[in-house]
């Protein structure tokens, strides 16, 4: 078997890295706020590739939800509405789709065409909102900025958009919070009576779930008992979601202040805590501490793993030669990562 070995240079601390120390810590540095921590076996090109499909922004949430199937759907206080006609009653008789969302939300942008086909073949009888929410986390929170990013998107945006409030977001407490989510995508879907009839992350197999629903609502049928088993199973991965929050915000914080010593250690912590799902991401956030600290540490622990074919294994990248590969980008460079 032809060996493969590292080009790395011999004094790491001593080269600029802008592509490796800023890619592996923005990927550590936003972990708490996406699904990419159910994908360990990843490297970090790999893991911010896959975020334009998994990524699900993530605030904290109510313990209790106090938003449940079949309630009266809250009004939509927004602070702008950037394309179509306010939306401040619900008509007898139509449904809404209200679909919380940002301009860096990659899975966001993916359900967009779906929901702009949607708005079309039911139109007369459906209005879909999208609401952006959570922006000052990834993009730009300024109403300009986000109609811009509307103006640009042009027919895959075919219906209403309203901005939440970025500073106090009064929509996403009366909608997500209260409903129990955290993440986005999260559609809402409102009966002809103004009750909401369902809620849930509208990816995957979930998707299905969603138009199903949305039919049901049309034809004046909801299965309310489905809808309340879906909020219930987001509300539980939610909630898992806000543990590993609060696993990993020694680490965010250290990361915060560059503490990178500290930040080796609480990647040791967090790899020995939960092997499974924290050992790819921990030997990522290592590796770029350890680039700040001293590159001959840097230098060693990527040859002692790529030495450890169980190691490789574990972290998905069994091939000795995809190993040094992902390490070379790492810490070599060659794109740009998106905006933090």
């Amino acid at each position: 078997m032809q060996a493969y070995t590292a080009r790395i240079p011999s004094r790491i601390k001593d080269a600029t890295f802008p592509f490796a120390v800023r890619e592996t810590s923005l990927f550590i540095r936003i972990n708490t706020d996406i699904f990419i921590m159910s994908l360990p076996s990843l490297s970090p090109a790999a893991l911010l590739a896959t975020t334009t499909l998994t990524l699900l922004g993530t605030a904290a949430v109510a313990e209790t939800p106090t938003l449940a199937i079949g309630d009266p759907a809250p009004p939509i206080e927004a602070m702008a509405w950037i394309k179509g006609e306010p939306v401040k009653t619900y008509k007898p008789g139509h449904v809404y789709v209200v679909e919380f969302w940002a301009t860096w939300c990659g899975p966001c942008i993916a359900f967009m065409p779906h929901l702009s086909e949607l708005a079309r073949r039911h139109a007369g009888k459906l209005t879909v909102i999208g609401v952006n929410v959570m922006e000052a986390r990834g993009g730009d929170p300024r109403v300009g900025a986000v109609r811009t990013f509307v103006e640009r998107k042009g027919a895959e945006m075919d219906y209403t958009v309203a901005m939440d409030d970025p500073a106090t977001g009064p929509v996403f407490e009366a909608w997500m919070k209260a409903g129990g989510s955290s993440g986005i995508p999260t559609s809402f879907i409102v009966d002809g009576a103004g009750s909401m009839v369902w809620m849930g992350h509208p990816l995957g197999e979930r998707l299905a779930d969603f138009d199903r629903a949305l039919e049901q609502a049309l034809a004046g049928n909801s299965d309310l008992a489905a809808a309340r088993a879906v909020q219930a199973e987001t509300n539980t991965q939610n909630e898992a979601r806000q543990r590993r929050q609060r696993e990993l915000k020694p680490l965010r914080d250290a990361q915060a202040r560059q503490d990178y010593p500290t930040v080796v250690t609480e990647a040791h912590k967090l790899a020995a805590l939960d092997p499974n799902r924290y050992r790819a991401m921990m030997f990522w956030a290592e590796l770029a501490a350890l680039m700040e600290i001293d590159g001959e540490q840097a230098q060693d622990l990527a040859r002692r793993r790529g030495a450890d074919p169980v190691f490789r294994r574990q972290i998905g990248l069994a091939n000795e030669k995809a190993y040094w590969e992902s390490v070379n980008e790492a810490l070599k460079g060659g794109r740009n990562p998106p905006p933090p």
